[in-house]
């Protein structure tokens, strides 16, 4: 895993901050996610990026905070990501037929 540089990329984080962040960052993703799952059941509700500690943190690692909360189980995945999802699925399985019919017509051709 590559290492953030804290102070370039969360230049708005004090020093303390910034320490308590540190430790993150030899920690798996999973571990990391573990975390915010046991603030998230100490809440006893979908929490807010202001109610948990190093939110910044998370965000920079992971994404906007909807997808925070999604790659750690908190909340299903939106709508409109499903739908992209299966329009990108659709997709690459299209594509693949495309390249099996092109590779079995050059095979009938030799």
């Amino acid at each position: 895993m590559m290492m953030m540089d804290l102070k370039r990329e969360l230049p708005w984080l004090d020093e303390q901050e910034r320490a308590r962040c540190e430790k993150y960052e030899e920690m798996s993703d999973e571990e990391v996610l573990h975390l915010l799952r046991v603030h998230a059941a100490r809440l006893d509700h979908l929490p807010a990026k202001h109610e948990i500690p190093d939110a910044d943190y998370y965000r920079k690692r992971f994404g906007p905070w909807p997808r925070v909360l999604e790659k750690a189980g908190l909340k299903p995945p939106s709508p409109t990501k499903l739908r992209r999802q299966e329009a990108d699925r659709k997709k690459r399985l299209e594509s693949r037929k495309r390249a099996a019919a092109r590779k079995s017509r050059n095979n009938e051709n030799e």
